[in-house]
This record gives C-alpha cells, sequence and structure tokens, in this order.
C-alpha cells in the first residue's frame, strides 16, 4: 500500500528532498532523536545532521529503534514487530531526552 500510484509523487518529491540540506535553513532549535537499533535512519546520518546544524542537540540512545521503541535483538524481524505493537511503551530515555530538550530550548 506505501507505493500505491496515488502515493508514488509524493514519495517521488520526498526522495528529492537533502534533510541536511534543510536543516541549515532552520534558525529554532532542533533535536535529532536516533535509536542505535534504527533500521531505516543510521546513527551516521543523524550524526549528518549534526554536522550540518552544529547548534542543534543529536542524542543517540541504545537499544531504540525507529519508532523509538526497545528493541534488544540483532534480528530484523524482531525490530520490525515492533512496529505495530501499541502496547509496547517508549524505549527508555526517549521521553527524559525531548523533556530535557523542550525545557532548554525555551
Amino acid at each position: 500500500p506505501l507505493f500505491k500510484p496515488a502515493v508514488q509523487g509524493f514519495l517521488i518529491s520526498m526522495f528529492a528532498l537533502e534533510p541536511a540540506k534543510l536543516l541549515r535553513q532552520i534558525r529554532k532549535p532542533v533535536l535529532v532523536l536516533q535509536g542505535a537499533r534504527d533500521l531505516q535512519v543510521s546513527v551516521a546520518d543523524a550524526q549528518a545532521l549534526k554536522a550540518a546544524a552544529p547548534s542543534s542537540t543529536l542524542v543517540v540512545l541504545p537499544d531504540t529503534n525507529h519508532v523509538l521503541k526497545r528493541v534488544t535483538s540483532a534480528d530484523p524481524g524482531a525490530n520490525i514487530g515492533t512496529y505495530g505493537d501499541p502496547n509496547l511503551p517508549l524505549a527508555t530515555g526517549v521521553a527524559d531526552a525531548i523533556a530535557k530538550f523542550v525545557r532548554s530550548a525555551r
């Protein structure tokens, strides 16, 4: 369903964007919150965003995936299995990192 014809134009336009380039244009506080077990966005990608906006805040959370759930296994299936489980809490550190950032950005 992600690649239905109705959404293909949107997806194509999104792939044309360069996140680091866009981030350089932002003049507000920025939090880059990265899970170390993210299958979709790498820690290197998050570090590139931080490099593009040196005043941004980068937080890398261990055992955290793309949907900010705790994952301790290297098994991609187990990781993806957390995506649709609303009963799983956010990984340790997610809420604290966001709260700390919001407090410091006032």
